[in-house]
């Protein structure tokens, strides 16, 4: 997510669709979504968010945080946030990329997604 500049909020919500015998709960660095085994099958929470300071290949950088709002049947409502202290500091520089990680568990390894500045491509499915 892109916030184009400080009128706008510093957390936004989600709605994440749960597939048939799967549901959500918060853990630790997130949401999980599990299996009727209780085993995790993904996640999503953590993350890096960053404004547009010239420091290097990204600005400066806080931590994402993802929290389970509800979840209800097949559908659970996720809010990302960064701490209002970064988002609100008079030295931020807009543009902010608020990032958070999605970890989907898959048959042979895990997988994950991420933005890079200046990669117009999609990296969803490389292996780490």
């Amino acid at each position: 997510m892109v916030v184009p500049d400080a009128s706008s909020p510093s957390s936004y919500q989600l709605d994440l669709d749960l597939p048939e015998g799967v549901t959500a709960r918060q853990g630790g660095g997130g949401v999980e979504r599990v299996n009727a085994a209780g085993q995790m099958v993904s996640s999503f929470g953590g993350g890096l968010a960053f404004d547009s300071a010239e420091t290097g290949w990204a600005g400066e950088e806080t931590s994402v945080t993802v929290t389970l709002v509800e979840a209800v049947g097949q559908a659970a409502t996720v809010e990302v946030a960064v701490a209002d202290a970064w988002f609100e500091d008079p030295a931020r520089v807009f543009p902010v990329t608020i990032d958070p990680y999605f970890v989907g568990s898959v048959t042979n390894g895990a997988s994950d997604s991420w933005v890079i500045l200046g990669l117009s491509s999609s990296n969803w499915g490389h292996r780490q």
